[in-house]
């Protein structure tokens, strides 16, 4: 049974015509090229869109960390030693980091504020 089998089919695929005819027809390679493509295609671009909501969300609290130690700064030089953590949580929340939030800790550190630590130069303000 089996033998008559192998011999049916080897009679009828091992005509030279039908391997011919298999090797030369190229309809349908586009759609098994795009079977294997496309799933990596789809891959790289949901990589790309990730790697750059990364990259936003980065820039986006370094702006507002930045921002924030500006403001900080600026405060303080006005004379408020007092107020330049407020005013430094205040601009990070206008920018969407807020303190105590999420994981969120927004604390303006002035140097040497410890007094363990001396300035190098010296001085008060380093």
């Amino acid at each position: 049974m089996f033998g008559l089998l192998c011999r049916a089919l080897r009679s009828v695929l091992w005509r030279p015509s039908v391997l011919r005819r298999f090797a030369v027809d190229q309809r349908g390679v586009v759609a098994v090229i795009m079977a294997f493509t496309l799933p990596v295609l789809i891959g790289f671009v949901g990589l790309g869109f990730d790697v750059g909501f990364w990259y936003f969300s980065k820039q986006n609290m370094q702006g507002a960390a930045d921002a924030a130690a500006v403001s900080a700064a600026a405060a303080l030089s006005a004379g408020d030693n007092a107020g330049y953590t407020t005013e430094a949580r205040a601009v990070a929340a206008q920018r969407g980091l807020i303190h105590g939030q999420n994981g969120v800790t927004v604390m303006p550190t002035f140097p040497y504020s410890d007094g363990t630590t001396a300035c190098p130069t010296g001085n008060d303000y380093c």
